[in-house]
């Protein structure tokens, strides 16, 4: 089990289909859920648990030991470039 999984385009279309699939699984101790500034600062729920997004910035990689993504390729160039 990871300590802290980041899910990375979490309230886009696909990141909704990670976070149902997600649900059903122990992956992680805890979850930490990024988005573009147009959704950081909602609110999603998972498992039962009201969680704030994160803007997707390179600080908000802080304390992430698995990351999962769903973003445009443009998105992914710029924050997954070196970091991994």
């Amino acid at each position: 089990m990871f300590g802290t999984l980041g899910i990375v385009g979490a309230t886009g279309a696909v990141g909704r289909i990670m976070i149902q699939l997600l649900e059903e699984r122990n992956l992680a101790k805890n979850y930490r859920f990024l988005a573009s500034a147009r959704s950081a600062g909602s609110t999603l729920v998972f498992k039962g648990k009201d969680y704030k997004v994160e803007l997707l910035e390179p600080k908000a990689f802080a304390g992430i030991d698995l990351v999962i993504a769903s973003t445009p390729d443009d998105v992914a160039a710029e924050h997954a470039t070196g970091r991994f």
